[in-house]
Order: structure tokens, then C-alpha cells, then sequence
């Protein structure tokens, strides 16, 4: 795999894959509610520009409905808007993907220079990893860059197969994520603690496994944590669990005795279980303290309602002292931690969800075997 330091920028024009599929809201200001995927990419923009380079910015924003296509309400234009502001440069928008208007726009791109396709998912071709569509894209640009960790684990068009047509390269922030993640997977400094939360044990059961065996502990909170004591004949009442994931989470506990640290005391909403109690955080923090690395993916209980984020929140300060490498993954861990202000306290924030557990668990994912061939 190829990065940025490798690659002949000057007078070439990039195709810059990202993610601006950030949470938006057009009635409110700003329209971008999290800005954080965006601010990551900023540092490639700026490499590449420097470099000599003009760019063009590709994502997708939102859901793909029945048909394989997302509706034309998720429009990047706003999303782009707010880059642009961040960047203290102008982003040209092209508002149709193809078309004489917009081929015109990218041969007018001058060394220095940003625009920015609009949503890949209004065409099918996204989704479906179609090479005639990637080819059509490919027209556009000299070299592709891949600075989208977070969606690496698609196997769509612009992540897959416009790297196969082009001269293809690593951004800045894809270069680091997997550096970070991949020190986690290989050579972690010991005590390694991981941290488990969130709602859905099927969705993390193979890294998980592959906690099993690396790390020393697995500190298991929120819904995944539920499923687990149910599966182990515990009452959680009405508690929020994952009811298809059961049998998964009676394996993992066989896999994991002396592993696994469950919650022993707990805080309810009436008869449903929304946070980790005391007894839990101390027992928590007493096996955080003496850590060297720590990994965190999945809020602890239900951190959305300012009542019960206080696990959360205590967990989230014994997982930053000093000399400890602090990891924290996922869309709600991220914008949890960013939220209370917390973010600075960890050594790396990985902007991918599904594409770091995934990654974790020792998948090969689809984006960057694109990148390795």
C-alpha cells in the first residue's frame, strides 16, 4: 500500500475520497451537527494542496432506499458548505455527478484548487461497486486517494473499484488509522484493557473474539453487557438486549471466563437497566489503572439522556491517565467523548464504526486490499 509521500501531486488533479456523511440537520445553524469526520480530513486537503495539487472531493451522504439509490434530499451541498468555512477555502460544487456542466467545471480546476461531486449514492453504480460507473468517475482525475477509513469496509464503487483504475495512494488520516489500529491488533504494550459497549453483541462478536484472545481484559457495559447476563441466567428485566445474539453471547462467555468483566451493580429506569452503578465503575477503574493500552467502542449505558451518562463519563476520565495509549472507536463512543469535551484527553479517535471492529477482528477490508494491489 502507497501513501501520500509516495505520490507525484504537482499540476495533477486527485479524486479525494472522504466521509461527509455527517449528522445534518437543515433547520438548525449550523447545519452540520459533528463536525468531526470533516476536521479529519482536513490535514490531506491541505498536504495535497500544498503539494501542487487541484482536488476533487468525493463522498456519499445517507441511506440507499429499495432501489439501490439514496433520495436527492441528501444533497452534499450544505455538508460542502461547511468545509469550505472549516477550510477557509472555496469548495466548486457540482450538482450533477456527469454532464457536460460539470466535465467543464474539473478541466477548469487549477493547481490549488477544490470542488466537489455531489452524492455518490444518487447513482446505483455506488452501491453496486459498478466499474462502468468508477470508470466514469475515474475520467475526472491522475490519481485516486483514499482518505475514507470509516466506509474502507464497503465494497463500493469509489472505495473499490475507482482504485483499481487510477494510480492509488492512502490519505493522511487513512495512513494513521491504520497505523494506530494495527499496533492495537499486533504489538499492544501490556496491561491491554478493551472496553465494550453499545447495543448489539452479533455486531461485535468477532472482535470480540479476537479481544479474547489479545487482550488481558474486556470490560463489557450498555446492551452488550445485558445480553451477556441474560445469556448467563441473570434477570435484566426489561432491560434493552439483543435477543438474536443470545447463543452468540453464551459462547462468549465460555471463550472468555476470566476475561470477560461483567457489570455488578446497576442503575434502572424503572425496570430496565440504563447505566454501569458505582460497585461496577470501581471495579472497572480498578483493572483500567494499571493499563498501558486501552481500546473503547460502545457508550456504557444510555449516554443520549444526561441522567444516565455518569458510568460513561467516569470511565471515560480512568481510561485517559497518564502513560496509557488510549483508543477510542465508534460513532457513539466518538461523538459521546467529543461531546463532554474529552476528546483531547485521548491519544487517537478512530473515525471509523463498523470499518475499526472490523478491522479489529482481522478482516481484510474490501477498501484497503483496493489500495494494496
Amino acid at each position: 500500500m502507497h501513501f501520500l509521500e509516495d505520490a507525484p501531486l504537482s499540476g495533477r488533479r486527485v479524486l479525494l475520497r472522504i466521509v461527509a456523511d455527517v449528522p445534518y440537520d437543515l433547520k438548525k445553524r449550523p447545519i452540520v451537527q459533528d463536525d468531526f469526520r470533516l476536521r479529519q480530513v482536513m490535514p490531506t486537503i491541505h498536504y495535497l494542496l500544498d503539494y501542487g495539487a487541484s482536488v476533487v472531493l468525493l463522498s456519499h451522504l445517507g441511506h440507499q432506499d429499495e432501489s439501490g439509490v439514496v433520495e436527492k434530499k441528501n444533497s452534499l451541498e450544505p455538508i460542502y458548505a461547511h468545509l469550505s468555512d472549516l477550510l477557509r477555502r472555496p469548495i466548486k460544487f457540482a450538482p450533477s455527478l456527469f454532464g457536460a456542466d460539470t466535465q467543464r467545471m474539473v478541466e477548469a480546476l487549477k493547481p490549488g484548487e477544490i470542488m466537489a461531486l455531489e452524492n455518490l449514492r444518487f447513482d446505483p453504480g455506488e452501491i453496486k461497486n459498478s466499474r462502468t460507473f468508477a470508470s466514469k468517475l475515474a475520467r475526472y482525475g491522475d490519481l485516486y486517494v483514499n482518505d475514507a477509513f470509516g466506509v474502507s469496509h464497503r465494497e463500493s464503487a469509489s472505495i473499490v473499484a475507482l482504485a483499481g483504475l487510477l494510480p492509488c495512494y492512502g490519505g493522511l488520516l487513512l495512513e494513521r488509522e491504520v497505523q494506530v489500529l494495527y499496533s492495537l491488533m499486533k504489538n499492544p504494550a501490556r496491561p491491554y484493557v478493551t472496553i465494550v459497549g453499545g447495543v448489539k453483541i452479533s455486531d461485535k462478536m468477532p472482535t470480540i473474539k479476537q479481544f479474547i484472545h489479545k487482550a488481558d481484559w474486556i470490560l463489557v457495559g450498555g446492551g452488550v453487557a445485558n445480553t451477556l447476563l441474560k445469556a448467563s441466567g441473570i434477570n435484566v428485566k426489561d432491560s434493552v438486549i439483543d435477543l438474536e445474539g443470545l447463543e452468540t453471547a453464551k459462547e462468549i462467555l465460555k471463550l472468555g471466563k476470566g476475561k470477560l468483566i461483567l457489570p455488578i451493580d446497576y442503575v434502572w429506569q424503572g425496570k430496565s437497566i440504563v447505566d454501569i452503578g458505582p460497585e461496577t465503575r470501581q471495579l472497572f477503574k480498578k483493572h483500567l489503572n494499571p493499563a498501558r493500552t486501552i481500546f473503547w467502542s460502545g457508550p456504557l449505558g444510555k449516554v443520549e439522556d444526561a441522567k444516565y451518562r455518569q458510568g460513561s463519563l467516569e470511565i471515560a476520565h480512568a481510561v485517559t491517565h497518564d502513560g496509557a495509549t488510549t483508543v477510542v472507536g465508534g460513532g457513539d463512543t466518538v461523538s459521546f467523548v467529543n461531546d463532554a469535551n474529552l476528546g483531547r484527553l485521548f491519544s487517537f479517535i478512530s473515525t471509523g464504526g463498523s470499518a475499526t471492529l472490523e478491522y479489529l477482528s482481522g478482516t481484510n477490508l474490501p477498501g484497503l486490499i483496493a489500495l494494496s494491489r
